[in-house]
């Protein structure tokens, strides 16, 4: 259904096209714009990443960094260990991988076709 309608779309627009002539305007516009603008960010952007870059140096943070990740990690661990479900066995467990491995298998199979 939603295949038809698309290429219905795409016929529609297909066969209503209007090409408008350009005479050379968005050349004339590109030529107007202040080269010296886009200079002037290419050189803001790189002084900013040299200064960032500098700065996580001169400060070491490698420090800090690895103990945000060590937090987020360690927070991660304890959530997951904080997880108590009563009715989880090994054999629920095992029957709960099986139940989605011949779910996903028969969703790629049936998508394949």
């Amino acid at each position: 259904m939603m295949e038809n309608d698309d290429r219905l779309v795409t016929q529609f627009f297909e066969e209503h096209k209007v090409e408008i002539e350009d005479n050379g305007f968005s050349r004339g516009v590109m030529d107007k714009l202040p080269d010296g603008a886009r200079r002037a960010s290419r050189i803001w952007t790189l002084v900013c990443t040299v200064m960032g870059i500098s700065m996580f140096f001169l400060l070491d943070c490698f420090d800090s960094l690895r103990m945000i990740l060590g937090n987020i990690f360690g927070d991660f661990i304890g959530l997951i260990s904080s997880i108590h479900l009563p009715g989880l066995t090994p054999l629920t467990l095992y029957l709960a991988i099986l139940t989605i491995m011949a779910v996903s298998l028969h969703n790629l199979i049936t998508a394949e076709r």
